[in-house]
């Protein structure tokens, strides 16, 4: 959501005017902000309390069925193939080529509910998923109202999560923090939750508890504090500690308070994110100082350094100095493999798009321009037009790719000068689909280092259409949501984001969680990242939708949250995602299906923070794709207990050199994941394993021979003896369906652990999988997918709801004049 104190310029004297009639005190907010500097580009600057108090308007000026259903003429339905978005304020000059994902479909059909008559409040008619599902639901109705003073109904903003700790920001009425143990992200658990300060409501009602920040190890957060009104009010709900501006040091151990920083700021602090700058080499030029800051956006001012410091009670902060920007919403810090700098990226709102700071001496950063290094826009004519949120950056082939989704509003008419311009109709362009872009930043000269770039703002005219035209060359691609809805007041905006791999996660408000890949962006091409995955989700029960005793003068934050559900922000974490409702619950969802991208027939390596990803299994690195092989079945063996609680494995048919090795899935109630126990050497064509004193539990058998050809064996060790299961894998062949298997022979236990799913067709083909017991009874049905050739598939299968015994995973495929279908067998403990 907007940074609410970032200092703009007003728009012009008469709309000053004819705000101020409208609300009495809008003229006294607003003369508290400082004017802007002047030059051709500082048509871009407005005060954006100013732009607050156009949107409370606006959305008090609506009818009331706003929540109810929007003036958007159709809902989600039915539509043909996704066409791009041609709009070139929105894409740039090149409209992206679409390329289907297995979730584009079902995302411009079931993703976007709207319409007149539809209920944004009726989480149920919300419901929709493709590729991922619900793994946990806390309703947080006690957890919220746990300590006196506090209540179920409060609101919901940013998360972060480090060192197996996610934590939660309370947006309003008042600031603080919940926390959650997420070392199993599939199970999270409430741990405790910190009170910060009460918001004050009377004037605007602002989100005071902006945004919390993790260390590393998880031992210590940071949360923003922000506070708007000039004019003093009492705070909603009787709360007796009003906030103060500025930056709260919390310890998540304990979870109480053990340093507090005011920051001079026009209403607070935003976004805070910590960074260590690492040891390296340094020079009078490029000097490096390396320690722990934190960077913290002081609204209307730019972004405030601290130093990380030890105090006798925790963590504290030691002042450095201010970076001067003209409006900043959110930073991305990132230690840069390519040149060994620091860099911040900055998303500055209505500003301009995203500036790039070398930031390796943070205090050489200090004061306006300096350090600054580049700057893109791609509409630099525009005074009000997208807000630049949320930046990311993703290095690939030696090539740096900067992700920016942009939030969208509406805000009223755009002047006649901007709609002449093609700055679009509505201020805010609430009308348009919300675009992310991706913009290659290899070459920060061209985007204007030592030229152009500004963040104060004092050139030319010629600077506005230097800065457009290097934008527009530097972009890749750009994604809008699959139904080609218009964001509205932020309903549809696609909000928080993260990389992983080649992924992008993505926050949409009233849309979920959606999951896209990013793979053809991140290889350079003009490509849309497409569907992989996307949830809507719908737990139940649900809170109170907050609502105040008195209401503001001018409503701001609660005039957001009438929508069930809400999600602000969410992380993807351990295989799992997290996020939390704003006006619900926190949830857990399951990652989608893994597509395996490959280029020149190479699989893409995929990276988490600069470091690959080595997907693995059975202990040893998967090898996408396996040939196909012309005679299936290519190692053929039995396993035979042995008197004294060990196995004897004989070798029936292995053509080729063979490895085999023992993996341990369970221990008692205990699902322990994958472990390799033991490897079985080689004595002719029978193996012998001493097992004898390896625990009761489910185990498997794992052949693999030197191109990737393997046979999995279940067993169960029962008193010390082990006994053949049914099969949980199949082995790779050449008919329709390539390849088939669960990722271990058992699942659930004390853990809750989920069943893994992965399948590979030849052709493209219809799937469907379902679950049942040993009565054939269908406890678990999947939607049909539509899947490519030589795509894998995966699905997780939660444990939750399903009783302990054992069930039968069905894979039904109908491609083009075929089927097939095959099952596979797992124990629910």
């Amino acid at each position: 959501m907007v940074a609410t104190g970032a200092a703009l310029a007003a728009r012009d004297s008469d709309e000053k005017s004819a705000i101020a009639g409208t609300q009495d005190f809008t003229a006294v907010v607003v003369s508290t902000f400082k004017p802007p500097r002047q030059g051709v580009r500082s048509v871009h600057r407005h005060s954006l309390l100013l732009t607050i108090v156009l949107l409370a308007i606006t959305t008090l000026a609506a009818p009331a069925t706003a929540h109810v259903g929007s003036t958007e003429p159709s809902a989600v339905g039915p539509r043909a193939a996704v066409v791009p978005n041609s709009d070139p304020f929105t894409v740039g000059p090149n409209a992206p080529q679409v390329v289907q994902g297995p979730c584009t479909d079902a995302s411009a059909t079931k993703q976007y509910a709207d319409g007149e008559q539809h209920d944004h409040l009726d989480i149920a008619s919300h419901r929709a998923a493709c590729q991922m599902e619900q793994q946990a639901f806390l309703p947080l109705k006690d957890e919220l109202a746990s300590d006196p003073g506090t209540q179920d109904d409060e609101v919901l903003g940013e998360m972060d999560v480090e060192g197996d700790v996610a934590a939660v920001a309370i947006a309003y009425p008042r600031a603080g923090i919940l926390f959650f143990d997420v070392s199993d992200p599939t199970a999270p658990k409430f741990m405790r939750r910190y009170n910060g300060p009460g918001c004050e409501g009377t004037a605007i009602d602002v989100d005071c508890g902006a945004f919390v920040d993790l260390s590393k190890d998880g031992k210590t957060a940071f949360l923003s504090v922000q506070q708007i009104s000039v004019i003093p009010g009492i705070n909603p709900g009787g709360l007796a500690d009003p906030a103060r501006p500025g930056v709260q040091v919390v310890d998540v151990a304990s979870g109480t308070l053990a340093f507090e920083q005011p920051i001079a700021s026009v209403g607070g602090v935003h976004t805070s994110r910590d960074h260590i700058v690492p040891e390296g080499p340094s020079s009078p030029e490029q000097g490096r100082a390396p320690g722990h800051y934190l960077f913290s956006v002081a609204n209307g001012m730019g972004i405030e350094i601290s130093e990380v410091i030890e105090t006798p009670v925790g963590q504290g902060l030691l002042d450095v100095g201010l970076i001067e920007i003209d409006e900043v919403h959110d930073m991305f810090i990132q230690d840069d493999p390519l040149t060994g700098r620091t860099y911040m990226y900055v998303a500055a709102g209505f500003d301009t798009g995203f500036l790039v700071y070398d930031v390796t001496d943070p205090a050489a950063a200090v004061g306006g321009n300096r350090q600054l290094v580049a700057e893109w826009d791609l509409t630099p004519e525009c005074r009000e037009d997208w807000y630049s949120h949320t930046i990311d950056v993703a290095i690939r082939n030696n090539r740096r790719y900067v992700t920016m989704p942009a939030e969208a509003f509406v805000l009223g008419d755009q002047s006649d000068e901007d709609q002449a311009k093609g700055c679009g109709k509505t201020a805010g362009n609430g009308d348009k689909a919300s675009p992310l872009w991706i913009v290659d930043a290899t070459d920060f000269g061209a985007l204007g280092r030592d030229g152009y770039a500004d963040a104060l703002d004092g050139d030319g005219v010629d600077t506005a259409a230097e800065v457009k035209a290097a934008s527009e060359k530097a972009l890749v691609t750009t994604w809008t949501n699959a139904a080609a809805r218009p964001a509205q007041n932020i309903n549809f905006t696609p909000h928080n984001q993260q990389i992983v791999g080649d992924r992008i996660y993505l926050s949409g408000y009233h849309s979920g969680v959606t999951a896209l890949d990013a793979s053809g962006a991140f290889a350079g091409r003009n490509e849309r990242p497409n569907e992989i995955g996307f949830i809507v989700p719908a737990g139940t029960p649900t809170r109170p939708i907050y609502s105040q005793a008195v209401d503001p003068a001018v409503p701001f934050f609660t005039a957001f949250i009438g929508f069930r559900p809400l999600i602000w922000d969410m992380v993807a974490y351990k295989g799992s995602v997290l996020a939390a409702d704003m006006t619900g619950g926190f949830y857990s969802f399951s990652q989608p299906a893994a597509v395996v991208a490959t280029e020149d027939g190479e699989p893409i390596v995929a990276t988490e923070d600069g470091e690959p990803i080595v997907a693995t299994e059975d202990g040893e690195p998967i090898a996408e794709p396996t040939p196909c092989r012309t005679r299936p079945g290519a190692i053929r063996a039995r396993v035979r207990p042995t008197p004294g609680g060990g196995l004897r494995l004989a070798l029936r048919r292995a053509s080729r050199p063979v490895t085999v090795r023992l993996l341990r899935h369970s221990r008692g109630r205990r699902v322990t994941g994958t472990r390799v126990v033991q490897r079985l050497r080689p004595e002719s064509t029978a193996l012998q394993a001493g097992t004898s004193r390896l625990p009761d539990g489910f185990y498997s058998v794992v052949i693999r021979d030197d191109r990737g050809a393997s046979l999995r064996i279940a067993l169960r060790r029962t008193g010390g003896r082990f006994a053949q299961r049914p099969r949980f894998a199949r082995q790779d062949g050449c008919g329709l369906i390539r390849s088939f298997k669960l990722n271990r022979p058992v699942f659930g236990g004390s853990q809750q652990r989920s069943l893994g799913v992965a399948y590979r067709l030849k052709g493209a083909g219809r799937v469907r999988v379902t679950v049942a017991d040993a009565r054939r009874r269908v406890v678990r049905r999947f939607a049909v997918q539509r899947v490519g050739a030589g795509r894998v598939g995966r699905l997780r299968i939660p444990s939750r709801g399903i009783k302990p015994g054992d069930y039968q995973v069905k894979l039904s495929v109908v491609g083009p004049g075929r089927r097939a279908a095959a099952k596979l067998t797992a124990r629910r403990l």
